[in-house]
């Protein structure tokens, strides 16, 4: 369980930075801003892979009992997240409607995986991915209201080539992603 509480720490700890625009701005004038970008991008693979390997080994202690429809719910809950993850760094349309994809595909993720899971470790990891997409949703349209940013949108192509490809990449993580990197395996 400690691995998993460390690597939470310093996964959010990083991503609460661009959160704080005067901290950030700081660093990045301080160490250059390609420095920075590579310090935050080995510092969140850190601590990925620690809440990762940490989520793996916890005990996991039950809280509550998930519900038998649970399962269910959550292979329904994931059909968008790929998506509108691809959709993230291929913008289209959809942008106009949902303008920050990738905190929505967390969030649906984060309760995805809350109704399937009623242990401690998953409490800690899916309720503070959960957490944050919410707090940084809320951040990011205050940094964007105050300095006009309009999210950027892209031709109605991109989202069904995200669409395509995200729902190609969930079925991979149905089929053999979830078993080989998770170590749960959906398929006999």
């Amino acid at each position: 369980m400690t691995q998993l509480v460390a690597g939470l720490i310093i996964f959010f700890a990083v991503h609460a930075v661009p959160m704080i625009q005067k901290l950030r701005t700081a660093i990045a004038d301080k160490i250059g801003l390609v420095m920075y970008q590579a310090l935050f991008a080995l510092a969140s693979f850190v601590g990925l892979v620690l809440l990762v390997r940490g989520y793996g080994a916890a005990t996991h202690l039950t809280l509550w009992d998930p519900p038998e429809w649970g399962i269910h719910a959550t292979f329904l809950l994931m059909l968008p997240v790929f998506p509108l993850l691809v959709s993230a760094y291929l913008p289209g349309k959809l942008r106009q409607w949902i303008p920050h994809p990738m905190l929505l595909a967390v969030k649906i993720w984060a309760v995805a995986h809350l109704i399937a899971n009623g242990d401690l470790a998953s409490l800690l990891l899916f309720g503070s991915f959960l957490a944050y997409g919410v707090i940084d949703l809320i951040s990011i349209k205050r940094r964007q209201r105050a300095k006009g940013v309009v999210p950027k949108t892209g031709p109605l192509l991109n989202d069904g080539i995200a669409t395509v490809v995200g729902l190609a990449l969930y079925a991979g993580m149905i089929l053999w992603g979830h078993g080989a990197l998770i170590g749960v395996s959906f398929v006999g």
